[in-house]
């Protein structure tokens, strides 16, 4: 029973974060403060929105150690641990998700698979010298 009160105690402090953070962000969006969903963040709102995450996941890890039914500060630092490997799987898909398809990142660069008008973008020149020069 002392197991099913411990990870209730950490499944809850993680719902407090995860819900605090939420409405914060919508809060902040209906203010005007945030630039509309989708659209790229300046730095200073990265910098708030981290700012107050911050406060809202030690209050998570406070609410989690108290009610947790003995060793408290385990359970705070359990719903860290969760909360990084959380962050760390939402990086992960970002990352996967943006990464350019096999060959882009070569052409880009002006390697092989480009079509050549990539290094006309460049200013570089759209022919490769020959070798017998």
């Amino acid at each position: 029973m002392t197991f099913l009160r411990s990870a209730k105690a950490v499944a809850l402090g993680f719902l407090f974060i995860f819900v605090s953070s939420t409405a914060i962000d919508v809060v902040l969006h209906a203010a005007g403060v945030f630039p509309p969903w989708g659209e790229a963040n300046p730095d200073g709102v990265l910098v708030l929105a981290t700012t107050y995450r911050i406060f809202c996941s030690i209050a998570g890890c406070y609410l989690a150690a108290r009610l947790a039914p003995a060793k408290p500060i385990k359970h705070a630092l359990a719903l860290g641990v969760v909360g990084v490997a959380e962050s760390g799987h939402d990086e992960h898909r970002l990352l996967v998700e943006t990464r350019p398809v096999r060959g882009q990142h070569l052409a880009r660069l002006g390697g092989v698979g480009g079509s050549g008008d990539e290094r006309e973008r460049h200013g570089r020149p759209n022919v490769r010298p020959s070798r017998d020069a």
